[in-house]
């Protein structure tokens, strides 16, 4: 997204996207893409959706880590012929994944760009979890260096110019749960 991108400017990136939501279980990022004028969502998940969001034919579960269901979509790109995947087709990637490292989103995000499913100007969602220290210092400090690793592999070229990074914002959500 554009750093002068209006936040519901969101909104108009989503109209007949095809999406990818990593961890998606049980479904709620899946039905708000859905919602929200996306044509396809890959949603991404070892675990059980919602019934009422896998009844729609616009979902598409795969049951797998989000490891496999990339090489799977991108063996499917190399071979457009016999598939409705195009290649770099996939505008909008979020991830909700619980993973014990903020930077495990980025690999798998760089990961799904390395095999060419996402476009040049894909939209990217991360929620990175704070496993390690409760405090928002210690979540923005992660943050911060979960977004550092990120701009460091652009500016190195894992991300190409032609499909650099314009802008990141980060936004701190604490949740309060307790066990």
């Amino acid at each position: 997204s554009s750093s002068n991108q209006h936040p519901n400017d969101v909104f108009k990136v989503l109209q007949n996207a095809t999406a990818m939501d990593c961890g998606s279980a049980p479904g709620g990022w899946t039905k708000f893409l859905i919602e929200n004028g996306c044509a396809m969502v890959y949603s991404i998940d070892p675990g059980d959706m919602s019934p009422i969001v896998t009844s729609n034919s616009k979902c598409h579960h795969l049951k797998m880590k989000t490891q496999d269901a990339i090489l799977k979509l991108g063996a499917a790109n190399g071979n457009n012929e016999n598939n409705n995947q195009k290649k770099g087709n996939i505008s909008v990637y979020v991830s909700d994944m619980c993973l014990h490292t903020m930077q495990s989103q980025i690999d798998l995000l760089l990961e799904a760009k390395s095999k060419g499913l996402l476009s040049s100007n894909a939209l990217f969602v991360l929620t990175l979890k704070c496993i390690v220290g409760r405090s928002k210092a210690s979540y923005d400090h992660q943050a911060q260096k979960a977004v550092e690793i990120l701009m460091q592999r652009t500016s190195a070229g894992v991300i190409t110019s032609s499909s650099s990074i314009s802008s990141v914002t980060i936004i701190h959500l604490f949740a309060n749960r307790s066990g």
